[in-house]
């Protein structure tokens, strides 16, 4: 997984530059997003979505790996999935810490991923391949979570693997809360989040 958060507490230049760079990714991916909406995502190429944005093509590369991910991994998703990663990693059960990085995640950052939410799942919607790299992504999601959680919980495997498709689906419930009108994005994930809580507290008490 990208853009992991290199350290606890970085200096105020490190933090600046980390905001800069994930203000150009928001910006590409913006960018990108809507080109493929008005011109069709097939008749857009990685060169194109380079020259609309002024970045090289090998920077686009680096930075998203396919056209796929400009869809399906909005940077601040990214930085949210790495977020999880480091919390479980240090102990707290999956349903707790995104129930923190819901109540703690910059406005900004909300913002950025509601602005292109429903032009990506239309995206999603028409094209196999992202549909195919949506589900890709799901796995891995599930994959991580478990990995890092295998050093300290001593719970069994499938107990584990219950609380991440639970809590997996309960951010794809809110979502979907969110996008029906139902209140912000953050108010939809941390609702789901409680009700998830309160359904299974032996799952996911942490």
């Amino acid at each position: 997984m990208t853009d992991t958060i290199r350290e606890a507490n970085p200096s105020p230049l490190a933090a600046a530059r980390e905001r800069e760079r994930i203000r150009v990714k928001r910006d590409v991916s913006t960018i990108a997003v809507r080109l493929f909406e008005e011109r069709g995502y097939d008749a857009v190429t990685m060169e194109d979505v380079a020259a609309a944005t002024a970045v090289s093509v090998a920077t686009l590369y680096r930075r998203f790996t396919t056209k796929e991910n400009l869809v399906c991994w909005q940077p601040d998703e990214q930085r949210a999935m790495a977020a999880l990663l480091t919390a479980v990693q240090s102990g707290k059960t999956l349903s707790a810490a995104a129930t923190s990085l819901a109540r703690e995640l910059p406005d900004d950052a909300i913002d950025a991923i509601e602005e292109t939410a429903r032009v990506r799942l239309r995206l999603i919607a028409g094209h196999p391949s992202l549909q195919a790299a949506v589900q890709e992504k799901a796995r891995s999601f599930i994959d991580e979570i478990l990995r890092a959680t295998d050093a300290h919980d001593d719970r069994p495997r499938l107990e584990r693997e219950i609380e991440t498709r639970c809590v997996a689906a309960a951010l794809e419930a809110a979502n979907n809360a969110w996008l029906r009108g139902e209140g912000s994005l953050r108010a939809c994930t941390l609702r789901a989040l409680e009700i998830l809580t309160k359904s299974l507290p032996s799952v996911t008490a942490g």
